[in-house]
C-alpha cells in the first residue's frame, strides 16, 4: 500500500487512474506470502485520490475490512471525482 501514492506521482495523466494495491506482503514462490502486512489505512485512499486515482480498491491479501476502512475514511468528504 505504500509505494501506490509514489507510483501515482509517476503515471500522471489524463487517463483515470486506478489504485489498487496488495497488502504490502512479498510473493515467493518458495516460501509463500511473507513480510508485514500493512495496517489498514483508510487515510491512503485520500492520498490515492488526491494523486489522481479515481477507482480505488485492493489486490492481493486486502481484505473486506481494508475496504471498508477505505470507504469510511472517503465517506462524507467533498471530493473531486473529475
Amino acid at each position: 500500500m505504500r509505494k501506490a501514492k509514489e507510483a501515482l506521482k509517476i503515471v500522471r495523466s489524463d487517463a483515470t487512474l486506478i489504485a489498487y494495491p496488495n497488502s504490502g506482503e512479498e510473493w515467493s514462490h518458495d516460501i509463500g506470502w511473507h513480510g508485514s502486512k500493512s495496517a489498514s489505512r483508510g487515510d491512503a485512499c485520500l492520498e490515492w485520490h488526491q494523486e489522481g486515482a479515481r477507482l480505488i480498491g485492493g489486490c492481493c491479501r486486502v481484505g473486506p475490512a481494508d475496504i471498508e476502512a477505505f470507504a469510511q475514511s472517503l465517506r462524507g468528504r467533498n471530493l473531486i471525482l473529475s
